[in-house]
């Protein structure tokens, strides 16, 4: 079975750090908080510990997005703000936009039912509907990283607006 790239998001993840190398709030000077906007209409689909002592993955549905739109980053980091500090405990946050594609994801990603290879439209099509995914902690380390879009296929619209950035939101 070859996974999609979204599986390997969090070791992506993992790897930022350099990408943070040029980010002022990573070297400690002041930079302003990131815009929160408001709660997007939203649906916690499934919620897994994977593996069963690991943090708990929350996988949540909202209606298709316009990453585009201003208000499509702002509404995203609300809702992971309200997610985390509802659940209070170590979480990693899966956001899609389309029920097939977190579908798809969910069961050859998570429970590993999907039989064979995908193909490369199955794949493209997941990883664009991947719309954010924050990640708070891998192992022993705080990550706090937020990213959108993160399997997003390199020559596709969503990679534009691909992008990961540090984000705490439970302060």
């Amino acid at each position: 079975m070859r996974p999609c790239r979204l599986l390997f998001a969090l070791a992506i993840v993992t790897s930022a750090a350099s990408a943070f190398a040029a980010d002022p709030v990573a070297k400690g000077t002041a930079q302003a908080l990131p815009v929160i906007g408001k709660v997007p209409d939203h649906r916690i689909v499934h919620e897994v510990r994977m593996p069963p002592d690991g943090p708990l993955r929350v996988f949540i549905l909202v209606d298709p997005v316009n990453p585009a739109a201003p208000e499509f980053k702002p509404n995203m980091r609300a809702l992971v703000r309200k997610v985390a500090k509802d659940h209070r405990v170590p979480i990693t946050i899966e956001i899609f936009d389309n029920g097939k594609a977190m579908d798809m994801y969910y069961r050859g990603g998570i429970l590993f039912e999907h039989k064979g290879p995908y193909s490369k439209e199955e794949v493209a099509f997941t990883d664009t509907h991947a719309v954010c995914l924050w990640g708070e902690v891998d192992g022993d380390k705080v990550l706090n990283e937020l990213l959108f879009f993160p399997g997003a296929p390199s020559n596709s619209l969503y990679s534009k607006n691909a992008s990961e950035e540090k984000f705490d939101p439970r302060n």
